[in-house]
């Protein structure tokens, strides 16, 4: 089938094979990469949101220290130190969310 063909024409065919690959290629590899972006743009709302629960879990078992001294102890400052830590914390967590910002 080829044997008629110049060697000018079969070098081409072949070049014109490859580039016609090698765009397929492109394309296909162009969908990969912004697949990938949008999966990487999922997870890190995924992951702000565990930082952001795992701080708020921590501001818990801070108040819930504090509660513990107040019932062992019975001092007045631990009760508030407990209610303290978990406003403070909660406002501040609340401001810096709604301004897109990390959780603190």
């Amino acid at each position: 089938m080829l044997g008629n063909i110049s060697i000018g024409k079969k070098i081409g065919i072949g070049f014109g094979v490859c580039i016609a690959l090698l765009g397929a290629l492109a394309v296909i590899s162009w969908f990969g990469i912004n697949t990938s972006q949008e999966g990487f743009t999922k997870y890190r709302g995924i992951a702000r949101n565990n930082v952001l629960m795992g701080r708020v879990q921590a501001n818990l078992l801070e108040a819930r220290l504090q509660v513990k001294n107040f019932i062992q102890t019975g001092s007045p400052e631990a009760a508030e130190q407990s209610t303290l830590i978990c406003s403070c914390k909660k406002r501040d967590q609340y401001k810096n969310v709604h301004r897109g910002g990390t959780p603190t």
